[in-house]
């Protein structure tokens, strides 16, 4: 698979057409959206946010949030600072710090996280490890922290 930059864009202001290039405070942001009739399949690294309406497939490797909204589908490997997850994701996850399953969400596959926040009626079927988000430091497992059991 081939790895290419991806450029922020926002949909255009008068829906369909090519989303254009957002410049300035936007760009900044550093903020994808694919949209509800959008799909990407391949591998994706970006230094920024996503925001998944519609399909993504493959590999997509991202140091800020990742959002998969609700008709959003993911099967794909994925790694993020944060991910939220309304959609369906089908695959494995490594967030670095939050993972928030909201009621809508449905995760099929193995996640690697700092913190885990489930909402009823979300779905989560695989295994979670747990490690604790170190402030300027790398995680740690969180059981190399937690104190001696008491006898």
């Amino acid at each position: 698979m081939d790895t290419q930059t991806a450029t922020p864009q926002t949909p255009p202001a008068s829906g369909g057409g090519r989303p254009r290039i957002v410049e300035g405070a936007a760009a900044a942001a550093g903020t994808i959206t694919l949209g509800a009739q959008d799909q990407l399949i391949g591998k994706l690294v970006y230094d920024g946010h996503l925001q998944v309406q519609g399909i993504l497939e493959g590999e997509a490797a991202i140091t800020g949030d990742l959002q998969v909204d609700d008709g959003g589908a993911v099967k794909a490997t994925l790694s993020a600072q944060n991910l939220t997850v309304r959609g369906t994701v089908d695959g494995d996850a490594a967030v670095r710090d939050r993972l928030l399953i909201a009621g809508s969400g449905i995760i099929t596959g193995d996640v690697k996280v700092g913190r885990l926040v489930i909402e009823d009626g979300a779905v989560l079927n695989g295994n979670v490890t747990m490690e604790r988000v170190m402030t300027g430091g790398s995680p740690t497992n969180a059981r190399a922290g937690a104190p001696a059991p008491k006898r």
